[in-house]
C-alpha cells in the first residue's frame, strides 16, 4: 500500500477530515457507560458527513475522467509522433488529471479507512453489551454495507 500522510501537491487534503473521524473514534473508545450512546450518535453523524464527503469526491473524480476522455478523443483517433505535436497540451491534461485521480482515490481510501476504523470502535464498544437494540445492529450493518457499495463505485477509474 503506498498511501502516506503527505498532502497531495494538487486536488484534496482530507486530513482534517480523517483528524476529526479519528478523534470521534478515541471518544467513543475511551467513554463511559453513560457518555457511550451520545458519543457513538455523533461518531453516526460523522460518518453519514463522510460518506456523503466521499461521494462528493467520486463525482469529481468522474468528471476528471470524463475530461480526460475528452482529450483523447480529441486526438481523433491517430496516436502518431505528428498528431501528438498538435496536442501537447492535451497530453499535458491527461497526465495532470490522472495524477489528480489518483490524488483523490488515496484520499478517499484513506477516508473510507477512517470510516470502518470508527464504526468498529462502536462495535467494539457494544459487543460486551446484552442490551445492544437491535435498530442500532441493523444500523451499523447498513453504514457497512454502505461502504461496501462506496468500495464498488471506487473501481470505475479502473476501467
Amino acid at each position: 500500500d503506498d498511501d502516506d500522510d503527505t498532502v497531495p501537491v494538487d486536488g484534496v487534503d482530507i486530513s482534517g477530515d480523517v483528524d476529526e473521524l479519528d478523534g470521534m473514534r478515541v471518544a467513543i473508545e475511551e467513554a463511559n457507560m453513560f457518555e457511550l450512546v451520545q458519543k457513538s450518535a455523533d461518531g453516526f453523524d460523522g460518518v453519514k458527513a463522510k460518506i456523503g464527503l466521499c461521494g462528493d469526491m467520486i463525482i469529481q473524480s468522474r468528471g476528471f475522467a470524463d475530461h480526460c476522455d475528452t482529450a483523447i478523443k480529441s486526438f481523433g483517433g491517430a496516436w502518431d509522433l505528428e498528431s501528438a505535436q498538435n496536442h501537447i497540451m492535451e497530453l499535458f491534461e491527461i497526465v495532470s488529471l490522472g495524477k489528480l485521480i489518483k490524488n483523490y482515490v488515496k484520499e478517499i481510501k484513506k477516508l473510507v479507512r477512517a470510516n470502518i476504523a470508527l464504526m468498529e470502535a462502536v462495535m467494539n464498544k457494544f459487543k460486551d453489551i446484552d442490551f445492544v437494540p437491535d435498530q442500532l445492529e441493523d444500523l451499523i450493518e447498513d453504514v457497512g454495507d454502505g461502504l461496501k457499495d462506496l468500495g464498488k463505485k471506487l473501481a470505475f477509474w479502473k476501467k
